[in-house]
């Protein structure tokens, strides 16, 4: 992360010194004096368009190195004010860049319409390394703002001629699937789920499309079509724990009926044979055509795999068992692990294997009950934490313990897992400019003390000036109105950043919130499953019990 320069507070601090020597004062003078300087002289020898030129440069060069400062630091709102100042001339490539990236930051941010506003404007002089990324993620803000139909479009039109851009073609799967073209979605998210995976980014992608299949047909009770994608999934992957628990419900789920799916694909059309042809070859041939036509669309049809499941509901259940046996085994900070331990108990019971669903459920309560309570434990204290007031630069290199830090709440006793929350958009970026805007406190500090070092003899000078005259020279007034006006840039940065930092905290607090209760709901749907569970042992063993005592 950039650190964010002086340059982007836009002190003049050296013009409200006193004076000195000639040669000093050169060194001294800030940027803007010397631009102005050059200005002048342009104008004093006559070349007029030159002025104008000149100060349009300046302004913009001064601009944009502004908004970059201000965008490493996450001022987006500031960025954006800046960048909309700012006219059509060049240089437009660093505008456009600007642009883009700020589009990006909004959409980390979760607010994908203002970043589609912003990347309305990358329309100018695009740059390459831009203009291969653009219509991928104006569909992925598409379908981020709700828009399902015109992100398929988007998409669609992209992959025409970046058909290995894979991020963009499992959009467009999910885009259709949410704009109710199932059966083309399904296909778009097939291919991605079958293709052939040399680095570990796109085994991943392909994994999470056959999840998303997966769990898809399973919540339509289709559970043989599930059951094939379900095993698709690499079981050292990032999604093999979610993969087993819905491994295990396909088992019990219906079996449903075959599940069509459609591809389409724009195919260019081949040239005419006939035109191949040499004429002093002595064959017997038509008249080629003059044109083999403007490439077209084409749709193909095909079914998903079929696997058929337990003839008996007691067949099933043992086969259910199988993945949540072996997931059951892992960490239970995952909530498919917590829900893996629900359900395997449940599965002996129905099994009518009594002890082992009563030890299950026993194992099952040692793992949640912990870390329910200290989920809970985490969200109390997140509602009672206090707002940032004086920022600290963090240290730590751990970005849970940051995390933490960032939302003023110290670790429990019992580590509550942060790593999900740590994987939403826009959470680590934003931990990132909060310990960066830190960093310029101890800078404003420091100039706000050298101001007060300026303004003292300074106000003694005014002080004699008006016992002795009762009039204050211009050259004196000057001096002090400057380092009054950087004194009140210096108040207005500070209370500018405390105000940023307050929104990166409530961003921040507000996803940990997020993330937290559903845990906990999750959490406290287990349990009272297995309470039930344990419950309907326990009526069993007492039945059993009274009808072997009676006579």
């Amino acid at each position: 992360m950039t650190v964010w320069h002086s340059a982007a507070f836009g002190f003049c601090l050296a013009c409200a010194a006193a004076p000195v020597g000639a040669a000093e004062a050169l060194r001294a003078a800030p940027a803007n004096e010397l631009h102005g300087a050059h200005a002048q002289y342009l104008q004093q020898t006559g070349a007029s368009h030159e002025v104008l030129i000149h100060y349009q440069e300046t302004r913009e060069a001064q601009g944009l190195a502004r908004a970059r400062s201000l965008l490493a630091a996450g001022l987006l709102d500031r960025v954006e004010q800046i960048l909309q100042t700012l006219s059509d001339q060049p240089p437009a490539t660093e505008r456009t860049r600007l642009w883009f990236e700020l589009a990006r930051a909004r959409h980390q941010r979760g607010a994908p319409e203002r970043a589609l506003a912003a990347l309305d404007r990358v329309v100018l002089m695009i740059p390459d390394d831009i203009a291969g990324r653009l219509g991928g993620l104006r569909g992925q803000l598409q379908l981020a703002a709700g828009q399902p139909a015109e992100a398929a479009a988007t998409l669609r039109r992209w992959i025409e001629d970046h058909d290995n851009d894979l991020t963009a073609r499992y959009n467009l799967g999910v885009a259709l699937v949410r704009a109710g073209r199932n059966q083309e979605g399904a296909g778009e998210l097939n291919e991605i789920g079958r293709m052939d995976a040399e680095t570990a980014s796109a085994r991943a992608l392909r994994d999470k499309a056959n999840l998303v299949l997966a769990f898809g047909f399973l919540e339509l009770g289709q559970g043989a079509t599930a059951r094939g994608l379900f095993k698709r999934i690499r079981l050292d992957g990032p999604f093999s724990d979610k993969a087993l628990l819905g491994l295990g419900w396909s088992e019990l789920a219906p079996d449903g009926e075959p599940q069509d799916l459609v591809l389409m694909r724009r195919i260019r059309c081949l040239e005419d044979p006939a035109r191949l042809l040499p004429d002093s070859l002595p064959v017997l041939r038509r008249m080629p055509r003059e044109s083999c036509g403007r490439p077209r669309m084409f749709r193909d049809s095909d079914e998903f795999q079929w696997e058929d499941g337990g003839d008996t509901a007691e067949e099933r259940y043992r086969r259910a068992l199988r993945p949540w046996l072996e997931l059951a085994e892992r960490n239970a900070d995952d909530v498919a692990v917590q829900e893996a331990l629900m359900a395997t108990g449940h599965a002996f019971q129905q099994l009518a294997a009594n002890q082992r669903a009563e030890t299950a459920y026993a194992e099952a309560l040692d793992q949640l009950l912990p870390r329910r309570q200290a989920t809970q434990d985490l969200l109390d204290r997140l509602s009672t934490s206090a707002t940032i007031a004086e920022p600290r630069q963090s240290a730590d290199t751990d970005p849970e313990a940051r995390l933490l830090q960032a939302l003023d709440i110290q670790a429990a006793a019992l580590p509550v897992p942060l790593a999900d929350i740590l994987a939403r958009p826009g959470v680590q970026t934003t931990i990132a400019d909060i310990n960066d805007l830190s960093m310029n406190f101890d800078r404003l500090d420091h100039w706000q003390q050298r101001v007060a070092e300026l303004e003292q003899p300074v106000q003694r000078e005014v002080f004699r000036e008006v016992l002795a005259s009762d009039t204050l020279p211009p050259r004196l007034a000057q001096r002090r109105d400057r380092l009054r006006a950087a004194a009140q840039r210096i108040q207005a940065t500070r209370s500018q950043l405390i105000a940023t930092l307050k929104q990166h905290a409530d961003f921040l607090r507000g996803q940990t919130h997020r993330i937290l209760s559903r845990r906990k709901a999750f959490l406290d749907a287990y349990l009272a499953q297995i309470r039930r569970g344990r419950a309907t042992l326990f009526d069993t063993a007492a039945a059993g019990a009274s009808e072997g005592g009676a006579p």
